[in-house]
């Protein structure tokens, strides 16, 4: 009985020495669960700035799409480095141009609009960000006319 009850304990001590060795790393599964935080965290700022209250310039108000498509397309040959939304809010078709931070940066495109789209004018809006921080990034790009 004696020895049945040393194998026995013999046995439980070997198993659960086995089971230690048996755990991974803890340093490498930290690192890469703190890794996949940062990456969610990362995602989340990223979609949680992705816009903000800005201006547009809007060139077209009306109820006729095929002519809101046609100005839409006619910013786009003059302006192609520039975002141009058609945005439709029955029954009106909206041509808006471009994602400014402030007025006074609408305002300078304002005057080159005008000169082809008499009754534009800049409007609030929620603007898109890219993830540089930037609204019309390509803004300085853009040879206006």
């Amino acid at each position: 009985m004696k020895k049945l009850l040393f194998f026995f304990l013999l046995s439980l001590v070997s198993h659960s020495l086995y089971a230690q060795e048996a755990i991974p790393d803890t340093a490498s599964v930290d690192s890469s669960v703190i890794k996949r935080q940062q990456l969610i965290q990362k995602y989340r700022d990223r979609m949680k700035n992705s816009t903000r209250k800005g201006f547009r310039i809007q060139v077209f108000s009306g109820n006729q799409r095929a002519q809101a498509m046609k100005i839409r397309t006619e910013i786009l040959s003059l302006y192609p480095d520039t975002r141009v939304y058609l945005i439709y809010k029955q029954p009106t078709f909206r041509v808006r141009v471009g994602d400014f931070l402030t007025r006074e940066e609408a305002r300078e495109w304002l005057t080159d609009l005008q000169k082809t789209y008499k009754a534009a004018f800049i409007v609030p809006d929620n603007i898109l960000i890219n993830p540089e921080g930037n609204a019309n990034v390509d803004s300085s790009k853009s040879v206006r006319p």
